[in-house]
This record gives structure tokens, C-alpha cells and sequence, in this order.
């Protein structure tokens, strides 16, 4: 196929960034012709700021689209994240061109301001209740201002009330429990073209290592959401050995336990290959996020060398994570569950140990891995292109919102 990618980077590297270049290469190296066009969102702030006033009616990108579109012609089109500069005119400027568009939905940004569901420190669920409600406004749920958490608010109903995102021809979701709430939500009237589809990763060439060494591992953002008090809490009291990789704003706090907790280790950000050396020889991926998440990749990267996680029980980790298979959930925010799952975990016998590292490597192979994924995406395109009588869905599990 002759296969069009847009995507609109973020201002510091995450995971979307890494699934789209994954994709991009998968597709590369398996004989499509894609192509990828990356939109940004740099410039001072007061560009920055026309940005995001123009956001939902961006001309400029519109007839940037356009231009690529027809320069490339593709048979289908594939659009990750169009925040900010890219704008919800790049879906009009596709269906204008009349190309098939598959969406990769990775946030939850057109339900909710915060992207996340989640805002001083707790789970925000007060957008899902209503089509519209200027709530979210009015608690500055976006970088702590009224207006531009109202404007983000308006243009995304705007664009649901003239019909952008019923343009897609399917719209793809990394997890069974996100398509679940977007289901729940004023989506649901698109549910139709609904399909899940896991993010995944290149097989490592680090060899299974079933020889551990005793200490736990963290890697990820060092923000209040991605629960690193939690973390904290855990370690300063059970003793146990805890590395952790990773940048951000409680960088300075980590720290500060290291010196009063021997047990814990910061080794500051690492890149890819080092992560995973160091991952396949840890005791297990401790991952306390108190967000719902997309589909961490961290958890993918512990899977494809072997190593257990112990995941907080919400959104895509209690999916991602079978229960003494491949790991063991705890429940969100409690430290007192978390260690009690690390005694679980140090308590097994070697043997049953073993039987954990095997499973965590074969769950990776049969969900996340890059032959599983190419099946996936290749049926959703054909689906979208209306070739294919094969059903592009992946039947996952889906958690109940209920509970949190």
C-alpha cells in the first residue's frame, strides 16, 4: 500500500512519539511505501500562543495537508496525534481528498482538556458525564488556566458537533479499557468503527535472563501522576532494593530519598539499549501509575526480556498485567498493596519464578510484539479500504470505570 502518516510530535519525547516511529518503520521494512510528515509545535511563546488560538480552524496546516496529499497520493491515510499545529482541519483537508483515514486515539484529550483524566492528584471523570460542561474550565484542568482549558474545551465539541470526528474511517484504540470509556462517552455514536489495536516493540536481542539480581526497577516520567509517591512510600519502608530511571519534576525528591534511603538508586535518564540491559536483569518492572494510561510501553519493553510487573489495577495495566502470570496488580495509591505483592513476588520458589519470566516472554510474542501488530494494522487498513472481509479488531477484556 502506498500508506500517508501525519503526526504532530510532542515538545518532550513520550510514548506516542516511539509507537508512531514504530509503526513507520514496520511498515517500511515489511515493502509499503509510507511516508511520515511530522508537524511541530515550536516557535516563541507568543507563536505558540496563535497556535493554539487558531487550533481549530489552522488554514495554514488545512492546505499543508492538502498539498502532501496530493503530491503523494495515497491509498490510505494514517493520523496519529493533530495537537497542536496539525489541527482538526487535517481530517477535512483527507475526507476533501477523498482518502481513507484511520485515527490512532492514545489520550483522552477530545473527552476531557487534561488529556489524562486525572487533576490534583486524583482521577477527573467529570467529562465523561456530560456532552459539554465548562466544569473542566472552571477547575483549570489545562496548565491551570480558565480560558485556555475553555477554548481547548469548545473546539473540540465544535468539531463533534460539525461531524471531524465521524471522518475517520476507523478510529484506533491502544487498549480495550480506552475504547471502553470513548464507548461510554459522546463517541459512542461512532462505535461502529471502533477497533483495538495494542502498541508494540521490536524483539530485543538481550537473551532471557532467568539468573536476577535482587533489586525492583522504575522507569518512566517523574510526575505525581505517574505515582511516584506511591514508589516512594513502598521502598523508604519495606527495604527492598529500587533503581529508577527516568526525568521530571520530582526529580529533586527522588533524590532527596536516595540519600536518606540507601536501598533506593536514581540513575538519571537512559536511552533504550541501556534501559533494557538493566530491565532484563531486575527482579521485576514496578509500575504505580495513578492514571488511567494509554498503553505503557515500559511494560511492553519488561514483557519482551522476561521480566514480571507489579502494576497498579487501573486502565490499560489491568489488561496489560494477568494476575500470577506475568505479573500481580496492587491497588492504586496504596503502598501497603504494593508491598505485599513484592513479598508475594520475592516468595515464590525459583522454579515458579521461572514459570513468570517464560509467560511474560511468550505474552509479548502473542500481543506485543511486531508479527502480531503487522496482522493487526495491515487488516484495519484493508478494513478502512473496504478489501478485506477479515475483522480488523483485537477482542480484549475491558475494566469497569465503576471501581475507581
Amino acid at each position: 500500500m502506498k500508506i500517508l502518516m501525519f503526526h504532530n510530535k510532542y515538545a518532550e519525547k513520550g510514548g506516542e512519539d516511539t509507537t508512531v516511529a514504530n509503526e513507520f518503520n514496520l511498515l517500511k521494512n515489511h515493502g509499503h511505501d509510507v511516508k511520515l510528515f511530522v508537524f511541530d509545535n515550536n516557535g516563541s511563546k507568543v507563536a505558540q500562543f496563535i497556535k493554539f488560538l487558531i487550533y481549530p480552524f489552522n488554514v495554514k496546516s488545512y492546505f499543508r495537508v492538502k498539498k502532501i496529499i496530493k503530491e503523494h497520493k495515497p491509498d490510505i491515510i494514517h493520523l496519529h496525534n493533530f495537537y497542536l499545529t496539525l489541527s482538526p482541519l487535517a481530517f477535512w483537508a483527507i475526507k476533501n481528498a477523498g482518502v481513507p483515514l484511520v485515527v490512532t486515539i492514545q489520550n483522552f484529550r477530545l473527552l476531557c482538556p487534561s488529556a489524562i483524566l486525572y487533576h490534583k492528584k486524583s482521577l477527573y471523570l467529570v467529562s465523561l458525564e456530560k456532552k459539554f460542561t465548562l466544569k473542566p474550565a472552571f477547575d483549570r484542568v489545562y496548565r491551570d488556566s480558565f480560558f485556555l482549558t475553555f477554548w481547548l474545551s469548545v473546539s473540540n465539541y465544535v468539531h463533534y458537533k460539525l461531524g471531524t470526528w465521524d471522518i475517520p474511517a476507523r478510529h484506533i484504540f491502544v487498549s480495550g479499557f480506552s475504547r471502553d470509556i470513548f464507548e461510554r462517552s459522546k463517541f459512542s455514536v461512532y462505535k461502529k468503527k471502533f477497533v483495538t489495536k495494542y502498541n508494540f516493540m521490536a524483539a530485543s536481542d538481550e537473551p532471557l535472563n532467568y539468573n536476577r539480581e535482587e533489586f525492583f526497577l522504575y522507569i518512566g516520567r517523574l510526575t505525581e501522576e505517574k505515582g511516584i509517591d506511591t514508589l516512594l512510600e513502598s521502598f523508604e519502608t519495606n527495604g527492598a532494593n529500587l533503581k529508577i530511571i527516568g526525568d521530571g519534576a520530582l526529580k529533586e525528591k527522588i533524590i532527596a530519598s536516595t540519600q536518606q534511603n540507601k536501598n533506593i538508586e536514581y540513575l538519571g535518564f537512559m536511552g533504550k539499549d541501556e534501559i533494557l540491559h538493566i530491565l532484563k536483569r531486575a527482579r521485576a518492572l514496578i509500575f504505580p501509575s495513578k492514571w488511567f494510561e494509554g498503553m505503557p510501553l515500559a511494560i511492553i519493553e519488561a514483557f519482551s526480556v522476561g521480566t514480571p510487573v507489579i502494576a497498579s489495577d487501573m486502565g490499560a495495566m489491568s489488561e496489560m498485567i494477568i494476575e500470577d502470570v506475568n505479573g500481580y496488580h496492587f491497588l492504586p495509591g496504596s503502598s501497603t498493596d504494593l508491598n505485599k505483592k513484592i513479598r508475594l513476588l520475592n516468595s515464590l520458589s525459583d522454579d515458579r519464578y521461572q514459570q513468570l519470566i517464560t509467560e511474560c516472554e511468550r505474552d509479548f510474542k502473542n500481543r506485543f510484539s511486531e508479527q502480531e501488530n503487522l496482522k493487526a494494522i495491515t487488516n484495519i487498513y484493508e478494513g478502512a479500504l473496504g478489501i478485506s472481509p477479515k475483522k480488523a479488531d483485537v477482542l480484549l477484556q475491558t475494566a469497569d470505570l465503576t471501581n475507581y
